[in-house]
C-alpha cells in the first residue's frame, strides 16, 4: 500500500485556496488541480483520528475541560476540513482541573491546592451522551510506549488511571482505539514525554529522560502499526531544543526583570542570574518564589534571594545548564 504523508502546512494552504476562490468564477484548467486536491485532502478527514499527548488532547494550565479540548489543534483542524471531530469532552471543572490566575493564588478552577498531589484532584465525568473512543484518543503525559501498550486498566498511576478510563475504552491503547475506527487520516503527535522530566534539573539518560536510541524503535513500531491500516497521515515534528520548551527561561531574562520582581513580590535576583545561561524552569520555580517573598514581606523580613545557580547534576532544582540542556 502506497503511504501518503500530509504537513498541516500544505493542507492549510490548499483549503486556503478554496476559501479564496470566487465561487462564480468558472473552474479553470490551472484551477482544477487545488480544487482536487482539497477535494481529495477534505475526503480524508471523513475518519480523522488524533494520538498524542497533552498537546493533542487541548491540555491547558495542568487541566483539562470542555472548553480547552474544543480548541485543541486537531479539533480545529477538522473543523477547517468541515467535518468535527468528536472528542472526550469532559464536564464541570475538568480532570484535572486547570490552575487560575494569578497563579501565585495556589488555587485550581475547583477550588483544590495546586499543589495537592495529583492522585487527589477531582476528576468530572464525560459531558451526556459521549461514546468512548470519540476519534480524538490522545492523552496528557502519554510516552510513544503508553501509546502502543497502555490502557485504562494497566496504568498505575492513580490520576492517569482516572484521565485513561475519560478517553479510552477498556482495553484500548491510544493505537487500537484509532484504529477501531477505521480512520482515514491519523495524526501522530508523540515524543515530547519522554524528555520533558528534564525539567526538574536532572537530565540523566534512561532516568528522566528516554534517549533516542531506546524511543526510535518504539516510536517506528507506533508509526508501522497505523500505516498497515491507514492510507494518510501525518506526523507531527516537536521542538528540538529544550531551551523553547514552555516556561523555560535564561537566568539572564530573570535578572532583565529582577525590578518587577523586587517591587511587586519582595523577591530579590541574585547577581548570579546576571549573564547566566542556564535555563530555569519558572513554572515552578516564580511561583515559589513569590510566595517565598510575600511571605517575607508580610513578615517584615528581608527579600527573598532568587538564585539562578545550578544544584548538581541530580539535584532537582529546576535548573539546567548547558551541558545538561546539551544532553
Amino acid at each position: 500500500m502506497q503511504h501518503r504523508i500530509y504537513t498541516i502546512a500544505t493542507l492549510a494552504l490548499a483549503w486556503a485556496a478554496s476559501a479564496c476562490s470566487d465561487a462564480s468564477t468558472p473552474l479553470t484548467a490551472a484551477s482544477a488541480p487545488v480544487a482536487n486536491a482539497v477535494t481529495d485532502q477534505a475526503a480524508a478527514f471523513q475518519r480523522y483520528v488524533s494520538i498524542g499527548t497533552s498537546v493533542s488532547m487541548g491540555w491547558q494550565s495542568d487541566g483539562a475541560i470542555a472548553a480547552d479540548q474544543y480548541n485543541s489543534w486537531p479539533g480545529q483542524l477538522s473543523r477547517l476540513a468541515g467535518i468535527p471531530m468528536t472528542q472526550p469532552y469532559i464536564d464541570g471543572t475538568g480532570c484535572r482541573s486547570p490552575l487560575v490566575a494569578p497563579l501565585a493564588s495556589g488555587k485550581r478552577l475547583s477550588g483544590e491546592a495546586a499543589g495537592a498531589p495529583s492522585g487527589s484532584l477531582s476528576c468530572a465525568a464525560l459531558q451526556p451522551g459521549i461514546d468512548l473512543p470519540t476519534r480524538n484518543v490522545a492523552v496528557s503525559g502519554a510516552t510513544t510506549w503508553d501509546a502502543l501498550n497502555q490502557t485504562p486498566q494497566t496504568i498505575t498511576d492513580p490520576f492517569g488511571a482516572k484521565l485513561y478510563a475519560h478517553i479510552l475504552a477498556a482495553g484500548q491503547t491510544q493505537v487500537t482505539a484509532a484504529l477501531f475506527h477505521k480512520p482515514t487520516f491519523v495524526s501522530i503527535e508523540l515524543g515530547a514525554n519522554e524528555v520533558i522530566n528534564a525539567r526538574s534539573g536532572i537530565a540523566i539518560p534512561e532516568v528522566t529522560i528516554v534517549p533516542f536510541k531506546t524511543w526510535a524503535p518504539v516510536y517506528s513500531a507506533l508509526v508501522a502499526a497505523v500505516a498497515q491500516k491507514v492510507k494518510r497521515g501525518v506526523l507531527v515534528g516537536l521542538i528540538n531544543d529544550v531551551g523553547t520548551f514552555p516556561s523555560f527561561r535564561k537566568g539572564s531574562e530573570i535578572f532583565a526583570d529582577r525590578l518587577t520582581l523586587l517591587g511587586a513580590f519582595h523577591v530579590a535576583v541574585s547577581p548570579d542570574c546576571d549573564a547566566s545561561n542556564n535555563l530555569i524552569f519558572t513554572t515552578v520555580r516564580i511561583p515559589t518564589a513569590v510566595v517565598a517573598g510575600l511571605t517575607n514581606r508580610g513578615k517584615s523580613l528581608p527579600p527573598f534571594v532568587f538564585s539562578c545557580a545550578d544544584g548538581g547534576a541530580t539535584a532537582q532544582d529546576f535548573v539546567l545548564t548547558p551541558a545538561e540542556a546539551a544532553i
